[in-house]
Formats: C-alpha cells, structure tokens, sequence
C-alpha cells in the first residue's frame, strides 16, 4: 500500500511540473478595447456600448448546446 502511495505520489509530481506552464488559448476572443474604442463601439454612449460588448462576449462561444446567458 505505502508503495502504491508513493508511486502515486511521484506520478503526480511529475504530471504537476510537465502542466503546470499550460495555458488556454482562446483564439477567438478580442483584445480588450481602449476607453475611447469601447465608447466609439457604442457609438458614445457607455452604457450601450457595455452592453454591446457583454452580448458579443456571451455569443463567442455559442458553439454547443449548453449556453449560459451572462445577461438575464
């Protein structure tokens, strides 16, 4: 048992240093926009564009079936 442990043990250790550099990579996602690209977006108005980009955030990823809406 105790070297079934440490088989498990040193397993893990080795998996945690080869994953722990790995990073997701989101292709599809947008650089944040600026200040002023964010309100031009909105065509000036803030609180248009906040909205405007949340929308645009939450259908990225419409690609399956199991969607959960960021706005209600």
């Amino acid at each position: 048992m105790y070297i079934f442990f440490a088989v498990t043990l040193i397993c893990n250790t080795v998996v945690w240093f080869h994953a722990r550099r790995l990073e997701a990579v989101w292709g599809n996602v947008p650089p944040v926009p600026s200040y002023s690209g964010a309100k031009a977006f909105g065509l000036g108005d803030g609180q248009m564009a906040y909205r405007l980009i949340g929308i645009m955030l939450q259908n990225l990823g419409s690609t399956g079936a199991y969607n959960e809406p960021l706005m209600a």
